[in-house]
């Protein structure tokens, strides 16, 4: 029997999300990842991604996709409090978690 594979929700109530998949019985877990908004041009996301990987900061994951006209980069890192730093000394335009319903 293959072992279950590790199934990632984005959602607008993570705390919700967790209790009623927790009171379901099924096994689950908060991570914390960051959201960054990019320009919808190409080469955006390599841009910021290449940002992080000169600063010796690992990514773990990420998603992307276009909502509206911007780019979106979730992601999560292995140095969270690096990137936090260097998401303000780049001027990435950082999405607060509170934020995140709004750019629906």
């Amino acid at each position: 029997m293959p072992l279950p594979l590790p199934i990632r929700i984005i959602c607008s109530e993570p705390k919700r999300a967790y209790e009623t998949l927790k009171e379901a019985g099924i096994s689950v877990a908060l991570s914390d990842v960051f959201a960054i908004t990019l320009d919808n041009q190409p080469g955006r996301a390599a841009d910021a991604i290449t940002i992080f990987s000169e600063a010796q900061i690992g990514i773990t994951y990420l998603y992307s996709f276009l909502l509206g006209n911007k780019g979106i980069l979730i992601f999560r890192t292995d140095n969270p409090d690096r990137a936090r730093e260097v998401i303000i000394l780049n001027n990435l335009s950082f999405v607060a978690e509170k934020d995140l319903s709004t750019l629906i």
